[in-house]
């Protein structure tokens, strides 16, 4: 019951952040600069914020409607503005796949799952099997 309760707390709180971001939407991409400004000002203030809300997207992500909108908005910025650097690791394959250029950057396991633990707080054995599906 407690889950069920849980489970439903997450998904009202999703789907607001979702129609948050979908009437936000063109207000982003218009302004995107000033919102790139405001991350990178509460950003490099903080390491310990940049962790947790590092936690939180990584939850949000796994809420696809989220997840496609964020996206939809990178690609809009970015057909607008070339001069855009986008980072993460579906960056390449599913956000930007025609992008001029992609780097695409390489770690060891060990360095890529320790990086991951500290970011999400998570096992090193959960974030292993994850990287490994």
């Amino acid at each position: 019951l407690l889950m069920g309760i849980v489970q439903q707390e997450r998904q009202r709180l999703d789907d607001q952040i979702e129609s948050a971001i979908n009437r936000r939407k063109k207000t982003i991409i218009d302004n995107f600069l000033f919102y790139i400004n405001e991350f990178n000002i509460v950003y490099n203030l903080d390491t310990n914020l940049y962790l947790q809300n590092g936690k939180k997207v990584a939850k949000l992500a796994q809420n696809q409607n989220i997840r496609k909108d964020i996206n939809e908005i990178l690609q809009e910025t970015t057909k607008k503005n070339k001069e855009f650097i986008i980072v993460g690791r579906d960056a390449t394959t599913n956000i930007l796949p025609e992008a001029d250029v992609k780097i695409v950057l390489m770690t060891n396991l060990l360095t890529h799952v320790l990086r991951r633990c500290i970011e999400t707080g998570e096992t090193m054995d959960n974030i292993t099997a994850d990287i490994l599906q």
